[in-house]
């Protein structure tokens, strides 16, 4: 077994505001893992599973950087798992544009921050470790 596992469930990076309103819901998928670690990931944005994304936040009240993992089967979407923490696999998320950090920090500002879908789509994105010699 080489350790390299590949993977193609829905897994979202959002940020809500204080109210449970999305500030920001970006849908991934895991492309291949290494080891617990996400190594290259894919944006998508699939109408069907944001909305359903968005409406569980909003219902649920959930708070500022969420991670929800699905499955999606005959055009239902079905949560799995959810984390209220930034993701391992969240530069992905970073590298296809949406700005949590601005938002984060305008959040923290007191102001209003409306929801936006100002990513890439299908963007592919990859990382890789690599080893120096340090002496």
């Amino acid at each position: 077994m080489t350790g390299v596992q590949t993977c193609a469930l829905p897994i979202f990076d959002i940020l809500n505001d204080f109210e449970g309103k999305s500030i920001v819901i970006v849908p991934r998928l895991k492309l291949k893992i290494f080891a617990g670690n996400v190594i290259k990931g894919k944006i998508i944005k699939d109408r069907l599973i944001i909305d359903t994304i968005k409406e569980l936040c909003e219902k649920i009240k959930l708070v500022g950087a969420i991670n929800i993992d699905c499955i999606v089967k005959n055009n239902e979407v079905f949560v799995i798992d959810i984390n209220a923490r930034f993701a391992e696999g969240v530069p992905i998320t970073f590298k296809s544009g949406a700005n949590y950090q601005k938002n984060i920090y305008r959040l923290l500002m007191g102001e209003e921050v409306k929801y936006s879908e100002e990513y890439k789509d299908d963007i592919v994105v990859s990382r890789y470790d690599e080893f120096l010699v340090v002496n």
